[in-house]
């Protein structure tokens, strides 16, 4: 199993990071891990504010929710399409 890219909660209690590429975040130090979403494309680049933000496919800048029901919103209006990237 791959997990990458821990980042702790500014208090401390939670944790969010990935495996293989999909978002989870866990109470910290001993919650289970929770995947916070159900999207099929790289979920990466988290962040913490009151939310966990993270970047997926093409750009497009996400946030969601950790207490509770999971809530996904998109932040940027387009998505814009990087050069490199083959779709």
């Amino acid at each position: 199993m791959q997990i990458r890219d821990a980042v702790p909660s500014p208090d401390g209690k939670n944790l969010a990071f990935t495996v293989l590429n999909r978002l989870y975040a866990m109470d910290y130090p001993n919650g289970p891990a929770k995947r916070l979403t159900t999207q099929e494309f790289t979920e990466a680049e988290r962040t913490w504010s009151n939310d966990v933000t993270w970047t997926g496919k093409g750009g497009d800048f996400m946030k969601i929710n950790v207490a509770g029901k999971p809530v996904i919103q998109k932040l940027n209006k387009e998505t814009e399409k990087n050069p490199l990237e083959p779709w």
